[in-house]
């Protein structure tokens, strides 16, 4: 299980997801302009939807990356 997994090391997670249209550093970028740069803006600098930005800021995604979300 997933759990199994993250213990384990075994998780694909960030670029190792075959979909991932990010980088690390770009979904990094995106946590750190949280509060600073608008929505719209953000989405449009790294070619994703507005949902993807909030659900990065918010931990849906990209979660490693952001060490206020808990896991």
């Amino acid at each position: 299980n997933s759990h199994d997994k993250r213990g384990h090391g075994t998780m694909v997670v960030g670029e190792g997801v075959h979909f991932a249209k990010l980088t690390e550093s770009a979904a990094a970028d995106i946590i750190a302009m949280k509060g600073r740069c608008k929505t719209r803006t953000l989405a449009d600098r790294y070619g994703v939807s507005l949902d993807t930005v909030r659900l990065i800021w918010k931990g849906g995604t990209w979660r490693h990356l952001n060490p206020s979300i808990q896991s």
